[in-house]
């Protein structure tokens, strides 16, 4: 393997909670030279990738379909996991599609994958 595989693979180790970067110093001389506070910002670089790998998936996804319709008569209180908050804001604008309901105070990327999901179950059961 390649230096810069050689790095991505160790840095994938470090993905992993129960794993630090002290476990991993001794893999090659170079780690072994790495100052500890840049190996403990490894360690939590390495632990979030996943989560904001995640995250931007989603918000390609939410971009590719902003222009999404909400029906008028969406009920927003059936969305387990949006705050009450949100859902009663939600249901005061009634956005009339996804970018828009992404503007209001206090959506979030992944209230946003929640409420995208909610429309598409609500499309198909008005399909069938």
């Amino acid at each position: 393997v390649n230096q810069d595989g050689s790095r991505r693979n160790l840095f994938q180790v470090l993905a992993f909670p129960e794993v630090s970067f002290e476990q991993i110093r001794n893999v090659t001389s170079e780690i072994q030279l790495t100052d500890p506070e840049i190996g403990m910002q490894l360690e939590k670089d390495a632990l979030y990738a996943n989560y904001i790998q995640r995250q931007h998936r989603d918000i390609a996804a939410v971009a590719r379909d902003e222009s999404h319709v909400i029906p008028n008569d969406f009920i927003y209180d059936g969305i387990d996991g949006l705050s009450n908050e949100l859902k009663s804001k939600l249901n005061r604008l009634k956005p009339d599609n996804l970018a828009q309901a992404g503007k209001v105070e206090g959506m979030t990327p992944a209230a946003l994958m929640l409420l995208l999901a909610k429309l598409r179950q609500h499309m198909r059961r008005k399909a069938s």
